[in-house]
């Protein structure tokens, strides 16, 4: 396979901003320090885990978004009080901001304002460093006056032709209307598009052929890609992941699985880690040979990406740690330019936040256009984008004060050339960007606070106006109670708390300035996600439960008729025992074809021998909601009840999604086809070899018996009928390899 020089050239650009972790930054001595600050913990072994899954990434937001990280309130010695620079900052007038930010004056002044943490840090004894972030680069590492307009190491099929979509197919679940968001699987009718490992795959499902793989590969052992954000606008392919850089080869395993090619599963990467963002852009007129128009890369772990018209948004979170014994670069970089100061707003000029929210807009309409950046020292959590309007909101935790709240910020796109307009905070934090939205020009917050002194949770709904600024709220709407989802639809907004028991509100928001509870409605369990199904009927996805407690071993789903907002019910329920669901932590997993009424989403379930738990069995769900009922309900697997999948070798279904009357479940390593009425497995692509692991050993008769009884009461829920999730009907044995696959070509 013959490599493009241009793209060594980029390599060895990239290598060269790395420079080796020094000694007394290592795990070891990291260990030894914490441990000797503070000598009552437990003594326990640092574990980095690279955000290569969305399990992982939710973990990686947790730990690094908290800018008071606690152990960091003991790690110090008897300050002294350092030489302290000025800094020279312009506020923004309090009518522009709810709560100020300023802009640097000059590179001085930003450069000063990191020199006054590094010594701070220094005369406190605390460490400059923390695993999972970005080592601070020195002067003369610094890269500038980079554009790279290569190509990346490819395999492909040729004479693959591209054609129109035809019919009804599965798109991205996204949040807000004409706001896309990036995600591991496209489909645009006739052609999918996987982002996999460090590979993402064309794959064509007239021939059930993967008609284009690209893989970068860079050449350090210690680095390796991970794609996972996908928009395809026509003939575009845009790819967004993240190049991670480790202190040691990436190729350790655990648990079975290499860093460098699991997408599931829990590969831990023990040591230093950084994370640059990645963008690509493809024409792919010819499916079978896109060909790069550009390629970014920007400082900073990505946090997430939308795509408003032709303009990509994407933002990442980079975080620096300034060393006062050095000449440090505290500026994060755009394909090698750092950024200009008056670019950077912070919230405190005085204070220690040293991470960047980084902003930048690429046109991918016209790919070669200067792309527009703006950034801010600050964190976030998560991200909630209109068409005009991008909100990066952090949730922080003042733990000497004990209290918490909802930081947010907004940017105005302003077709394509972004500015932060207005900060603002309320209290207590933000559970997604589900939790909020934009409407008739204020922007609407369900937050849970906590009343550290009495012990309750505290549910609220906050209404703030184009400044930020608080003009409306509910408070304690669901006494000592926490928000677990909330779905605006137009002048309404349903939120579901929990403590032991699912009660549904409906808020009216027709006056934002007075929102008011119109009805609410109890069930056991509570709901991790909500979605319209029509003006009537809402869905719950999430755990079943009691009245006492909640079961996070089983999935449950529960249909709500809306059409009287004063009084919500449930319609019916469903309860899949002993499984779980994407859709829980990730609702891009949800599949919903309103014309035909059916909803999908992949279910993992476990599967034991006696009450030893042996593994688990992946299949693919759909329902029909007829009459205020779930009906139709269909199974789609690889009908083997024998052989187990692992969701870390590649053989568990991530997605699903469908073209007409055909049904596709994606895993790592293939694409199964199946027939949407009969559930009838039709076509098999293997598509990735390399992630395809070796069958899990048959399952002992007896066993599948079991799976067979306890399957046959998974999805019975109170007063329901029973439905098999396997029907032994419709379910058929593995047609062999080597007559229904089209295997991806290999070198």
């Amino acid at each position: 396979m013959k490599k493009d020089p241009s793209f060594d050239e980029y390599k060895a650009l990239l290598e060269s901003e790395q420079t080796p972790l020094p000694e007394r930054l290592s795990e070891s001595a990291v260990v030894e320090k914490l441990e000797q600050a503070q000598p009552k913990q437990d003594k326990k072994k640092i574990k980095v885990l690279p955000r290569i899954v969305a399990v992982a990434a939710a973990a990686a937001v947790a730990i690094t978004c908290v800018q008071m990280i606690p152990w960091q309130k003991t790690v110090h010695t008897t300050p002294v009080d350092p030489e302290i620079a000025e800094v020279n900052t312009t506020p923004l007038s309090a009518e522009e901001s709810a709560v100020p930010l300023s802009q640097f004056d000059s590179d001085a002044d930003l450069k000063a304002y990191f020199k006054n943490i590094a010594e701070k840090r220094k005369a406190e004894g605390r460490i400059d460093a923390i695993f999972g972030g970005v080592r601070m680069k020195t002067a003369d590492e610094a890269v500038v006056d980079y554009e790279y307009a290569g190509s990346f190491d490819t395999t492909a099929v040729p004479n693959a032709a591209a054609a129109q979509a035809s019919g009804s197919y599965g798109r991205t679940n996204t949040r807000t209307e004409d706001v896309d968001e990036g995600d591991v699987v496209k489909n645009d009718g006739r052609w999918l598009y996987t982002a996999s490992r460090g590979k993402f795959s064309i794959i064509d499902t007239q021939s059930m052929e993967c008609v284009f793989q690209g893989e970068p590969e860079p050449e350090k052992d210690n680095q390796w890609y991970q794609f996972s954000s996908l928009y395809v606008l026509g003939d575009r392919l845009v790819v967004g992941g993240t190049l991670y850089t480790g202190d040691t080869p990436a190729d350790d395993v655990y648990f079975g699985a290499s860093v460098k090619t699991s997408r599931g599963g829990y590969p831990y990467y023990y040591g230093y880690v950084e994370s640059s963002t990645v963008t690509l852009v493809y024409d792919i007129a010819d499916r079978a040979k896109p060909a790069l128009l550009r390629a970014a890369i920007q400082d900073g772990a990505a946090e997430s990406s939308r795509m408003v018209g032709d303009i990509l948004y994407t933002v990442t979170r980079h975080t620096v740690y300034p060393n006062a014994d050095k000449k440090t670069v505290c500026v994060p970089s755009v394909n090698g330019k750092e950024l200009p100061c008056d670019s950077i707003y912070v919230r405190d000029p005085k204070g220690d936040c040293t991470t960047y929210i980084v902003l930048t807009a690429l046109d991918t309409a016209n790919p070669q256009r200067d792309i527009e950046k703006v950034s801010l020292l600050g964190n976030s959590s998560l991200l909630y984008c209109t068409t005009d309007t991008l909100y990066v909101l952090n949730n922080a935790y003042d733990w000497d004060n004990s209290t918490q709240a909802t930081e947010i910020c907004a940017f105005a796109l302003n077709g394509g050339k972004p500015v932060l307009k207005a900060s603002g905070t309320v209290p207590g934090v933000t559970d997604d960007h589900y939790a909020v939205d934009q409407y008739k020009g204020f922007l609407c917050v369900t937050t849970t606070d906590y009343d550290y002194k009495k012990d309750v949770d505290i549910s609220s709904l906050y209404v703030l106006n184009g400044k930020l600024e608080t003009v409306g709220k509910l408070t304690d709407f669901a006494p000592d109670e926490q928000v677990k989802s909330a779905r605006f639809l137009g002048d309404l907004v349903y939120v579901v708390t929990f403590r032991n028991t699912d009660p549904l509100f409906a808020i009216d928001l027709s006056d934002p300035k007075q929102p008011k509870i119109l009805g609410k409605v109890k069930l056991p369990g509570f709901s991790e996600y909500l979605h319209p199904l029509s003006d009537t009927l809402l869905l719950g996805v999430g755990y079943a439960g009691d009245e006492e407690n909640v079961n996070r071993s089983c999935v449950k789903l529960s249909l709500f008729d809306i059409s009287d907002p004063t009084a919500p019910k449930v319609l019916d329920e469903r309860v899949l025992k002993e499984a779980q669901t994407d859709v829980n932590y990730d609702p891009k997993a949800f599949v919903f074809d309103s014309e035909r009424g059916i909803f999908g989403l992949p279910a993992s379930y476990s599967v034991y021998s006696g009450d030893e738990w042996r593994g688990t069995k992946s299949v693919y769900k759909t329902y029909t909601v007829k009459n205020g009922k779930f009906t139709d309900e269909k199974a789609y697997h690889r009908g083997a009840l024998d052989k187990l999948d692992r969701y870390y070798n590649g053989s568990a279904f991530f997605r699903g999604t469908y073209i007409g009357d055909k049904v596709y479940t994606l895993t790592d390593s293939d694409v199964l086809e199946f027939d949407m009425d009969s559930c009838e497995r039709t076509r098999t692509l293997i598509y990735d070899r390399d992630a395809q692991q070796a069958d899990t050993e048959p399952l002992e008769e007896d066993t599948v018996a079991e799976i067979q009884e306890e399957l046959a009461e998974t999805t019975a829920a109170p007063d329901a009928a029973q439905t098999l999730p396997f029907d032994t009907e419709s379910a058929v044995a593995p047609v062999p390899i080597d007559e229904t696959t089209t295997a991806a070509p290999e070198e």
